[in-house]
């Protein structure tokens, strides 16, 4: 059986969606689906309270490419430049430059 969306779960909906303001960012949190949280945000606030921008435990940590290279590949970098295309990648940053 399907586990059901509670009110404290809609609850939660509502905070998360304050503080990060995406839905895919809600379903993350709350391990709900991005269509489960777009369904119980778009309803009319159910609830005689807005939902508050105070203080939270809720903490969205989105990690940087290189740790998520790293969790992947098991390896510290995607590559190694040699000099040549160091210095290559270099100027063209710099031509880039305004």
């Amino acid at each position: 059986m399907a586990k059901r969306v509670t009110d404290k779960d809609i609850k939660e909906m509502f905070e998360c969606y304050a503080l990060c303001g995406s839905y895919q960012g809600v379903a993350e949190a709350t391990g709900w689906s991005v269509s489960t949280v777009r369904k119980y945000l778009n309803m009319e606030h159910p609830f005689d309270t807005a939902p508050t921008h105070e203080k939270s435990d809720f903490k969205v940590e989105i990690p940087s490419m290189e740790d998520i290279v790293r969790q992947l590949t098991g390896k510290q970098k995607l590559s190694t430049l040699t000099p040549a295309e160091l210095k290559e990648v270099k100027d063209i940053q710099k031509g880039m430059m305004i």
